[in-house]
């Protein structure tokens, strides 16, 4: 739990700060840096301007010549606090075609009159999805309803960041569990829930002054965050917050920074399959990078071994030179002065951590002058403030004494990574078995898989990793069909007798946790076995290749990826990816569902010609993989994207057979990737219409072509290629 800090270092002092010292309370936060001055000025005019956007219930007593001008003041200019950047705002093109609709106008002058109302917000809802001038632009809806009850929501009006937002808050508890109306869930409900929570939170909660503007403030607070910055002297709040919602870009630029080259569209594919179901196939090129990008994500999410600090309040600390007096230690730091100055500064853990690691890697103790660790320390590319890292004389006592003093705290590895064995024949080999010769007690498999699964029990907030390396290299279905069903059933694994209690700490039924993710490499050669469909179904796969020009980039500059520099990196995002994959229904707005089920019913009977039709859980699985593709992509997600990433990873895995079964099918399902004016008339198409920029779904459409010129040349074809 994070809410200790976050109370005290934000709520509480929200709370006390009256509204004409605004500019204060963000000068002791600066970590806001250049958008400071631009959210100050919003809060400043939200305050000034809240009272008259509230007081628009005499809409009626409007001339039909203001109306224009009135919608225009309250949905399209900053002063109402909605327009933040990066949001939609409605143009003036729209709101004259608007105008011409009575109903547009009859709906904005209920919602004027009464906001917060569920039902209207569906009614509204229903009728602005269809019209064709706002393209299915919700964000739209989200903001008119904000602009006119500003106090009671929250003005994070995009969809996309109010879920993530809230879906954060509840993962923390700092707000109550949510529970729908009976008038249905939607932006609106859950925006007048969170609105109520902070109004009531804990002492006496947010003046009203402030209550929609600050979960804003808190999302791009945490944004902030998501980027590398130094720790200024003194400011260590940046450190404080360690939960925040899952940021794919924190990932990807993780990964870029470790030297780990991979499709740039591959972990937002990985991250959004694995919230949407998880259970992972990664197959592919041998080499292509699957077990790496596997560990790259369980290495960046999960963390490292810790160091308990060995620094207490009053402590003295001596230097060659000098003594160091504690004169305050936290979390995040100690703050030091020297006997006989009244000077003082704060020394972040992580930069202290710093110099422990080159003392210990270069073999300096204390009588290495501290200007020559101080050189090593830099030479590490370190990004700390060079003024902080001046203070190289204390950080050396403090680094020794640290090194003489701390000790290593107990936290267990939160994923394995596993080689599955051509002799896996049954189950023992990831969850043990009952010891014949000593009743009571049970033999753990020696590779740590069933100890990772019972940490996950008992930490069910955090993500863990199972990483099954080559895992076909046996038959999947000898060693892994009850785990699988009892992953996709949620009933327990029987594993011994039940006699009242554990044996050697392992239970007699085993629930698979919802935070354990199971993630599957694969090769295909001469010495693996093929999957099932039943093991396919109810897996996402994910196929890996290398490009041309992906391999002549990595050619200019061939290293080797770093991944301990990508440790622990990720950890405040735990438990919000955990959180995300939880959730039993995702909000998928009509609009994108229904072009969901346009696209699954074109599909649908193509596939049913090779037998590899798809059922009710795999058409519910899709519509969690888009849902997801879409939280975690940039502002640019397109639906043709996510819908080309579910048919590549659930349709067309299942896709096997000769050239008699398959031919015709894909030749329609190739049709069905073409966009509509590049599809020809007749059969066949040629292979000079299968480029990329006749693509519909690029991707699926790339491999149905290879799946396709292997069918001519071989008679038989599968998704799975050697």
């Amino acid at each position: 739990m994070i809410m200790k800090e976050m109370r005290q270092k934000l709520f509480d002092e929200l709370l006390a700060t009256p509204e004409d010292r605004v500019s204060e309370w963000f000068e002791n936060y600066n970590h806001f840096t250049k958008d400071i001055q631009e959210i100050r000025e919003r809060l400043q005019l939200k305050a000034g301007k809240l009272s008259d956007y509230r007081l628009y219930a005499g809409l009626e007593s409007l001339s039909d010549q203001s109306f224009e001008g009135f919608v225009w003041k309250l949905v399209g200019e900053l002063l109402n606090g909605i327009a933040s950047r990066g949001q939609s705002v409605i143009s003036r093109e729209h709101l004259a075609q608007f105008r011409e609709a009575p109903q547009f106008e009859k709906f904005l002058r209920e919602i004027i009159v009464n906001p917060l109302n569920n039902e209207l917000f569906f009614r509204f809802n229903e009728w602005w999805v269809n019209q064709p001038s706002v393209k299915h632009n919700r964000v739209l809806i989200n903001r008119i309803f904000a602009a006119c009850a500003p106090a009671e929501l929250s003005t994070v009006v995009d969809e996309g960041k109010f879920n993530r937002l809230f879906a954060w808050l509840q993962s923390e508890q700092i707000i109550a569990k949510y529970e729908p109306p009976h008038s249905g869930d939607s932006w609106l409900s859950r925006n007048i829930f969170l609105m109520k929570e902070l109004y009531n939170i804990d002492r006496g909660g947010l003046p009203e002054g402030w209550l929609s503007l600050f979960p804003w403030l808190l999302f791009e607070y945490m944004e902030h965050q998501q980027n590398k910055m130094s720790i200024q002297q003194g400011k260590a709040l940046s450190t404080s917050i360690k939960s925040m919602p899952f940021s794919m870009d924190a990932f990807s630029t993780a990964l870029d920074g470790a030297g780990l080259a991979v499709n740039a569209s591959l972990p937002t594919m990985v991250c959004s399959a694995l919230h949407a179901k998880p259970f992972l196939i990664l197959t592919g090129l041998s080499g292509s990078g699957k077990t790496q990008l596997a560990q790259a994500l369980s290495k960046w999410i999960t963390g490292r071994r810790g160091v308990r600090n060995p620094f207490l309040k009053g402590m003295e600390v001596n230097a060659a030179r000098s003594i160091y007096t504690v004169l305050d230690v936290d979390r995040l730091g100690v703050k030091v002065g020297q006997s006989g100055s009244s000077s003082n500064t704060f020394l972040p853990f992580d930069l202290v951590e710093k110099w422990v690691e080159s003392i210990k890697e270069n073999g300096f103790d204390l009588a290495t002058p501290s200007q020559e660790i101080q050189r090593k320390v830099i030479e590490t590319g370190l990004e700390y403030s060079p003024t902080l890292n001046s203070f190289h004389a204390p950080l050396k006592a403090l680094a020794c004494h640290w090194i003489e003093n701390a000790t290593l705290e107990k936290i267990e590895s939160k994923y394995e990574l596993i080689s599955v064995g051509a002799d896996w024949t049954s189950n023992e080999n990831l969850l043990g078995y009952p010891d014949a010769l000593n009743p009571g007690h049970y033999r753990k498999p020696d590779n740590g898989a069933l100890d990772l699964i019972l940490r996950a029990q008992a930490d069910p907030e955090h993500p863990y990793f199972l990483i099954l390396d080559e895992m076909n290299l046996s038959h999947v279905e000898r060693y892994f069909a009850d785990f699988l069903s009892a992953m996709e059933s949620g009933e327990a694994i029987s594993l011994h007798d039940d006699t009242g209690e554990d044996w050697n700490g392992v239970p007699a039924k085993l629930k698979i946790p919802k935070n354990l993710f199971v993630i599957g490499t694969v090769n295909v050669d001469e010495t693996t076995y093929m999957f099932s469909p039943k093991v396919l179904d109810r897996a996402n796969v994910i196929e890996f290749r290398v490009s041309d020009d992906e391999m002549k980039s990595f050619l200019e500059n061939p290293v080797k990826p770093n991944l301990k520099e990508l440790e622990g990196q990720g950890a405040q995002y735990a438990k919000a990816f955990v959180a995300a994959a939880k959730q039993k229904d995702v909000p998928l707005d009509d609009a994108t569902r229904e072009a969901v089920s346009k696209v699954l019913m074109e599909f649908f009977p193509q596939l049913k010609e090779a037998g590899a039709e798809f059922g009710y859980r795999t058409a519910h699985e899709i519509c969690r993989l888009v849902y997801f593709h879409k939280e975690l992509s940039s502002k640019d997600w397109k639906m043709e994207s996510a819908m080309d990433a579910a048919i590549m990873q659930k349709l067309l895995p299942k896709l096997h057979g000769s050239k008699k079964k398959l031919g015709p099918v894909l030749a329609a399902l190739i049709r069905l990737c073409l966009k509509e004016d590049a599809r020809p008339e007749n059969d066949p198409i040629k292979d000079e219409v299968l480029v990329a920029e006749n693509a519909l779904y690029p991707g699926s459409l790339e491999k149905l072509a290879r799946m396709r010129r292997r069918l001519a040349e071989h008679g038989f074809t599968s998704f799975a290629e050697a």
